[in-house]
């Protein structure tokens, strides 16, 4: 027997609807910048306690980190992208 499909969502769930935790982080090699979200960063163990993952820079394999003094903003769109 085939499963139902279920209609589409007219509206998002309320905690898809919030607002996203974006952090900057900066290769320590090359200097490249990308905003990388919350669901990424915790997704992975800390460099440090309570610090930040270390991640892999796409555009040269270098290290990717979060500088504390960089702030995290909040926003619902990717900041990565420039309409």
């Amino acid at each position: 027997m085939m499963k139902k499909q279920e209609p589409p969502l007219e509206e998002l769930p309320p905690w898809l609807d919030e607002p996203s935790e974006w952090f900057k982080y900066l290769c320590r090699s090359c200097n490249y910048t990308e905003w990388v979200q919350d669901i990424v960063v915790y997704g992975f163990p800390p460099e440090k306690p309570k610090g930040t993952p270390v991640l892999d820079c796409r555009e040269c394999g270098g290290e990717l980190a979060h500088p504390p003094s960089e702030p995290v903003i909040l926003s619902k769109t990717d900041p990565n992208v420039v309409p």
